[in-house]
């Protein structure tokens, strides 16, 4: 499997590589179908609008459940089988697989005070979309990016940007008080624009989501 074949089929389809890694025997992960442990992981991802384009333009869009992991699951499962891998979701559980902990395996990211994880490229604009299962070896530490850029955040903006109170220089994020503004404030940046935390952030600010690609995130994280 090559992957600069890889990368081509994945923007091809709004995607990009986040990482991976070569998981070790104390490491959570799927076996494949002939009961083996795969040799090497590599996390997908989408970042930023990319992905707005093909998913608004697929049948699953219009789907009432679900409509963003049913896209997931089928693309993701096809380029999985153009390129001799199987593929795992971070959805459709239990089992629900750790795909933040496979991520901080790849080196390249870390995790921001709102919990999600932060890339030196993408920022906070990325999500995990799967996981391709290989049975060989792909030296997948040349997808290392460096080191996760938190760390080296001095003024850590994000700190003083959420409205509602969910996240301060004193306290941890709190989810339930995160969503409770949302409903209760339907028109404000926070629904239109998506997290102001995340937009505070310096890293991956050209990622941005597009105004109706947030709304829909934030809708689905108040359902």
């Amino acid at each position: 499997m090559a992957i600069p074949e890889l990368h081509t089929d994945l923007e091809a389809n709004g995607l990009v590589l986040i990482g991976g890694f070569e998981p070790d025997a104390k490491q959570t992960v799927p076996n494949l179908t002939d009961g083996a442990r795969p040799v090497t992981m590599l996390l997908v991802g989408s970042a930023g609008p990319a992905i707005w384009e093909h998913f608004t333009r697929s049948p699953e869009f219009a789907m009432p459940e679900h409509p963003l992991d049913r896209w997931t699951e089928r693309v993701v499962g096809e380029i999985a089988g153009r390129h001799g891998a199987e593929a795992a979701f971070p959805f459709g559980g239990p089992p629900y697989w750790p795909f933040q902990q496979w991520g901080l395996r790849c080196g390249s990211l870390s995790q921001s005070p709102l919990g999600v994880l932060v890339h030196p490229r993408y920022g906070p604009w990325f999500a995990f979309r799967g996981a391709l299962l290989f049975a060989e070896g792909l030296q997948a530490g040349l997808l290392d990016d460096g080191a996760g850029p938190c760390p080296t955040c001095a003024d850590k903006p994000c700190l003083d940007a959420c409205p509602s109170g969910a996240l301060t220089r004193t306290s941890s994020y709190d989810a339930e008080i995160c969503r409770d503004y949302v409903r209760e404030n339907a028109n404000h940046d926070c629904a239109e624009r998506g997290c102001l935390v995340r937009h505070a952030c310096p890293f991956g600010r050209d990622y941005g989501y597009l105004r109706p690609q947030a709304n829909f995130h934030m809708r689905a994280f108040t359902k």
